[in-house]
């Protein structure tokens, strides 16, 4: 089975069993500030459907060099908010998104970077200018939109909100590879503690791929220090990428 897009209603084709319903198209023009946007609709068809239409259509369009035996991938990339507007679109099914087109080559001009980042880049900057109300604002956009309340600054200083806000780093972009650009940027150590035995004690509800729960005990830290056993420190040369093996050995220079 294939899926078939196109940009305005076309004849139904194949069977009723080869295709899903499309939905008539609507005026939307007011929804757009005055411009007609593009609507697609998808229709599943069958290989020998595919192969007419495309025998079809082979004389009045250009095969594009960028394909693979004449066909390529494409990849729909959304952009979303702190507060996910672009993914609860997709459930209430509004028609008026915007994203970018990838091909399987990767080919593209876009720029990624969350939002969520960016308020925290703006918060950052604002407290180490000493700004310490106005450094709240773009961090509290980003707490409220995860559902926690406003920042608490009554007798905080400006070392400890950009802490707060650095902690803040790890959680939203957690995963994400800016951990220890940070950690050089900054010239901060790395902070690990290992879990007491109490904590390592108690058991928390951890959420499974069918839908329910187990009961697990945290793991906490493995590595607690560099590997030659010493405490972590700011501007270790532990936290430089090594040059690859094979380089060195190539290079005598090196």
């Amino acid at each position: 089975m294939r899926l078939l897009k196109s940009t305005r209603l076309i004849p139904r084709l194949g069977s009723e069993e080869t295709r899903v319903h499309a939905p008539q198209l609507r005026d939307r023009t007011k929804l757009s500030g005055g411009r007609k946007l593009r609507h697609e609709l998808k229709f599943i068809i069958n290989e020998g459907t595919y192969l007419m239409l495309r025998a079809r259509l082979a004389p009045l369009m250009t095969v594009d060099p960028h394909g693979v035996n004449g066909e390529y991938r494409v990849t729909s990339l959304y952009f979303d908010d702190v507060y996910n507007s672009a993914y609860w679109q997709k459930v209430n099914g509004i028609e008026t998104r915007r994203k970018f087109r990838i091909r399987a080559d990767r080919a593209g001009d876009i720029v990624v970077m969350r939002s969520a980042e960016m308020y925290l880049i703006a918060a950052e900057a604002l407290a180490r200018e000493g700004q310490l109300g106005e450094a709240v604002k773009p961090l509290n956009t980003l707490r409220n939109a995860r559902g926690l309340a406003d920042y608490d600054l009554t007798g905080k200083t400006q070392e400890q909100l950009i802490g707060d806000i650095l902690l803040e780093r790890r959680r939203e972009l957690w995963g994400e590879g800016f951990g220890i650009t940070d950690i050089l940027r900054t010239q901060r150590a790395v902070a690990r503690e290992a879990l007491t035995k109490e904590e390592a004690e108690k058991k928390y509800d951890c959420w499974q791929q069918d839908g329910s729960y187990k009961e697990y005990n945290p793991e906490g830290h493995w590595f607690t220090s560099f590997p030659d056993g010493t405490r972590f420190v700011p501007n270790s040369t532990y936290y430089l990428y090594s040059i690859p093996e094979k380089e060195t050995n190539a290079n005598p220079n090196l």
